[in-house]
């Protein structure tokens, strides 16, 4: 009896492993609750959910129906705080959101309980953060840019936080004027070797975080740089006259040159870094998908497709000047086909998915991503379902070898479901959408 106890067990593990369960219907019943903008900071989830009555705000959750809760009503009311680009750092998560008092967009932080999310007030509380695609991380700090009317000028304030109040500071200022400039602000923030390097009014800028005219300076000017990437020891960025031209800086006006205009004068688009290479978007309709090590030489064309670089995700790895086998998965726009490249060629992946190619994630090594269909993985240029379903599924995350993702249940609408759930979680009907709450 034992003995066939353990060969039953081992038939079913791996599709235990492949359980698909519903976490919690946080919005009880049909209504949904959305869950949105999944990321995983140290080992927890954190989320963006609407349980009804708070509005969109702020949950976490351990993979359990306990362990998933509010963490702060940070807005009373059905309205919510629009909170936007949640981004992990020094295992805290820094987020936009608005000022329950003044209703202007600021700098949240949170390590997972209500009363540590706050607002690291630096002074300027009247100035709003800009553009909540600008929060980025380097080492313990997130960087990010303000726009305030200060003494009657318009200023972009670009600032550092460490998560407190003392941390957070401006430690650069730009006056403009809206109606003659527009509103662009400072952008494209990327480290590389102890400094940080950013694009302004057409110029390549500098800085290492600290106030003072010697502390940030321009690089280069005139460059109108675009896509900063860092790659080694270099910067890369697409620059020059209509965007054609593919640059390389080291963070010296010596060492900032034109690598080369790879198409003859069309627009570049994108440049992404994928472990040992960088990718880029060329030709008439960016159709072109090119490649690039950062010189001449090793900047080629690898194939023209239905669009331009979508999403792109990178299996290798991660040392990524490490010989090995190197895997990369990218789609185009707006078709939302699925493509495998080596670095070398660029190949199609086929598989039963039917309609766009939605959410990617690395999990497990392989690349999980959605269709119209449900679910599928692979690690090479075959697709496999996970399991096969006609309701929405999106906003895939990793956390701690566990896939959490949105899916649109029958009985619960759409709400937080997980993947490799195996305590008393129960495998959905394939095209069903039904399951019950794990729990731990």
């Amino acid at each position: 009896m034992r003995l066939f106890f353990y060969l039953l067990l081992s038939l079913c593990l791996p599709d235990l492993l492949q359980a698909q369960a519903l976490i919690k219907d946080i919005r009880p019943g049909t209504p949904s609750s959305k869950p949105d903008q999944l990321v995983n900071v140290n080992g927890t989830l954190f989320f963006v959910a609407d349980d009804g009555e708070h509005g969109p705000e702020l949950w976490k959750s351990n993979g359990t129906s306990a362990g998933t809760i509010l963490v702060k009503d940070l807005i009373p009311g059905p309205a919510g705080s629009a909170i936007n680009d949640m981004t992990p750092v020094n295992g805290k998560l820094f987020f936009s959101a608005l000022s329950p008092s003044s209703k202007t967009r600021q700098l949240w932080v949170s390590s997972g309980f209500a009363a540590n999310t706050v607002i690291p007030y630096d002074g300027h509380k009247e100035a709003e953060v800009r553009d909540a695609s600008q929060l980025t991380a380097f080492a313990v700090e997130v960087y990010y840019v303000k726009h305030g009317s200060l003494g009657g000028t318009d200023q972009w304030l670009v600032q550092h936080s460490d998560g407190s109040p003392s941390g957070t500071k401006a430690f650069l200022q730009f006056g403009f004027d809206p109606v003659k400039e527009g509103k662009q602000p400072p952008a494209y923030f990327t480290y590389l070797t102890g400094s940080i390097y950013f694009a302004y009014k057409g110029d390549l800028w500098r800085t290492n975080g600290q106030s003072g005219a010697t502390n940030s300076f321009v690089v280069k000017a005139g460059t109108d740089p675009k896509s900063l990437v860092n790659y080694g020891t270099s910067l890369l960025f697409i620059g020059g006259p209509s965007q054609s031209e593919l640059w390389s800086s080291q963070g010296t006006l010596g060492s900032t040159k034109k690598v080369l205009i790879p198409t003859g004068g069309s627009k570049l688009y994108g440049l992404t870094r994928a472990g040992k290479y960088v990718f880029f978007s060329a030709g008439t309709g960016a159709k072109e998908v090119w490649v690039t090590d950062g010189t001449a030489q090793g900047t080629k064309k690898l194939a023209s497709l239905s669009g331009p670089i979508g999403k792109l995700i990178n299996l290798s790895t991660p040392n990524p000047f490490q010989l090995g086998d190197y895997k990369t998965y990218f789609t185009t726009a707006p078709t939302n086909e699925l493509y495998f490249t080596d670095g070398k060629s660029v190949t199609k992946v086929t598989g039963a998915f039917n309609g766009p190619v939605t959410s990617l994630v690395k999990f497990k090594e392989s690349l999980y991503f959605t269709a119209a269909n449900g679910l599928f993985q692979t690690s090479n240029t075959q697709a496999v379902p996970v399991f096969t379903s006609n309701s929405s599924i999106s906003n895939l995350a990793d956390v701690n070898g566990r896939l959490f993702f949105s899916h649109d249940g029958p009985a619960s609408g759409v709400e937080l479901f997980g993947l490799g759930f195996l305590a008393k979680s129960i495998p959905l009907l394939k095209g069903a959408g039904k399951a019950s709450q794990a729990q731990k």
